[in-house]
């Protein structure tokens, strides 16, 4: 009895299964036809469709987890996109001309960037307070600016302020100092027809606004300075003028959006630039100090992470943004008993090195006026207002 039943269980559960295994083939069968029926645009919309929720999915996933990578890396400002870290330019080499009693600096553009031989035109830079003609060429942001003028073509004349006190243009520079040195320069070197433009940054950018006519100038640049046109009507003292700020800085970024929507309302070309803060890597530092050892930027870096963390977030984004605060005063010492282990003149890098490592610290911080972010943006800006080829 129990045989027969577990014989008939298992006749029952074979023809179940064969019943079973028909149905299926035929349900495939029909599927398959269904298949090589259906359109191949139909397939290709729902691979396209899978593919794009993969991707989304996997941005979101980089935006949760990442939310720094693509502002820390890189700054958009409408259409443009800054790089950080892909700009090399040791210091330069100018020329020194001794004019009015005083040392200023220049350079030339090289032939191949020239218009048949002839120079472009003339960039005009104004120093801030507490230094010369000099440091355009010599520190790291100010450098990139000067090499990819010169590389534009143009002629670069950096004159040192007369009051060597303060370092800072003044009223004697304004009350015919400067005239005579420019037109000095110009004479000397014979380059009365080509057309001029400024850069300034900080006080050198505030003063730029008040001998822009003085000096000729057919369009400028002004670097995080709070002066400009604000206050004025009169469209025959307006230039084209184009505006960088630091975002850090909100009282200078006011004004200078001020001024920017005073020349629109104007209708003068201008355009305003704005800095956001950076991480301070070794990247970075190998970037802008090529003339240093890249061991030395590391050891800058591993010094902080080791005896001063409290400067530096995990990102590499300043914490600290007054370079004069005794914890960077600290670092700077540490730094310049190591900086004897490596071969270079310390009677002569120790003072150049704090200088542009503050310079490089304050420029990531964001509040500092200078920085190389958006050179080329700026300086076409000034060339194409000039009516200067910046091909």
């Amino acid at each position: 009895m129990n045989k027969t039943n577990r014989v008939h269980r298992s006749v029952t559960t074979s023809s179940s299964t064969r019943h079973n295994l028909k149905s299926k083939t035929s349900a495939d069968t029909s599927s398959q036809e269904r298949n090589k029926n259906q359109p191949a645009s139909s397939t290709r919309i729902t691979w396209l469709v899978r593919s794009a929720i993969l991707l989304f999915g996997i941005a979101g996933l980089v935006i949760v987890r990442y939310p720094s990578f693509i502002q820390h890396n890189t700054h958009s400002e409408g259409d443009i996109v800054a790089k950080f870290d892909d700009i090399i330019t040791p210091p330069l080499d100018p020329e020194r001309e001794r004019l009015q009693g005083l040392d200023h600096y220049y350079m030339f553009p090289p032939k191949n960037a020239t218009t048949n031989g002839y120079p472009k035109g003339i960039l005009i830079y104004l120093h801030s307070c507490q230094q010369s003609g000099l440091e355009f060429f010599i520190l790291p942001e100010h450098r990139i600016i000067a090499h990819d003028a010169i590389q534009k073509g143009m002629v670069i004349f950096s004159p040192t302020s007369h009051n060597r006190k303060s370092g800072c243009f003044s009223s004697e520079d304004a009350n015919g100092y400067l005239d005579k040195v420019v037109d000095g320069f110009v004479h000397k070197n014979k380059l009365h027809r080509l057309p001029r433009v400024g850069l300034g940054d900080s006080s050198g950018g505030a003063f730029l606004s008040f001998v822009h006519q003085a000096l000729k100038l057919e369009s400028m640049a002004i670097y995080n300075s709070p002066e400009g046109y604000v206050d004025t009507n009169n469209e025959a003292e307006v230039i084209p003028t184009v505006y960088l700020t630091m975002s850090s800085d909100g009282y200078l970024s006011t004004r200078m959006h001020a001024n920017t929507i005073k020349l629109q309302q104007m209708n003068i070309p201008t355009h305003l630039y704005k800095v956001t803060p950076r991480p301070f890597t070794d990247s970075l530092c190998a970037a802008r100090l090529p003339e240093l050892p890249y061991e030395f930027c590391q050891r800058i870096f591993q010094t902080i992470e080791q005896d001063y963390p409290n400067l530096l977030d995990a990102d590499g984004f300043v914490v600290e943004g007054d370079v004069k605060s005794v914890q960077w005063q600290r670092f700077f010492k540490k730094l310049e008993s190591d900086y004897k282990t490596i071969s270079i003149s310390v009677s002569t890098a120790q003072p150049w090195l704090r200088v542009t490592l503050e310079q490089e610290i304050q420029s990531c911080h964001g509040f500092h006026a200078m920085t190389a972010q958006f050179h080329d943006e700026i300086l076409r800006f000034l060339m194409s207002n000039a009516k200067m080829d910046d091909n």
